[in-house]
């Protein structure tokens, strides 16, 4: 039985991403239970912003450059990216540490 995927995270500026941690995602440690030290991020349909962004060093982009995937992000670097977009308005994260 396959874990349940997280709710996309939408942010109070309005930049929303998905974060996945299991068995089937590039995160550490790669399974099903947490607590998580590093996640898979992806966005969608959206061009990250031309800030310093903590995330994009991780980057393997797929496809269109507007969607990429984000392998092994530290929760650190994921909670940094979070609170420079204003905090979490809604969705789940996986259980970090």
């Amino acid at each position: 039985m396959s874990k349940c995927l997280n709710a996309l995270i939408t942010c109070n500026n309005g930049f929303h991403i998905s974060v996945q941690a299991s068995s089937n995602h590039f995160c550490t440690p790669q399974e099903d239970e947490g607590p998580y030290i590093a996640v898979e991020v992806c966005t969608f349909d959206v061009k990250i912003p031309n800030w310093p962004n903590p995330v994009c060093k991780y980057s393997e982009i797929t496809g269109n450059p507007i969607n990429a995937t984000y392998y092994n992000v530290p929760s650190k670097a994921l909670l940094e990216l979070l609170e420079a977009c204003g905090g979490i308005k809604n969705g789940t994260l996986p259980e970090l540490n």
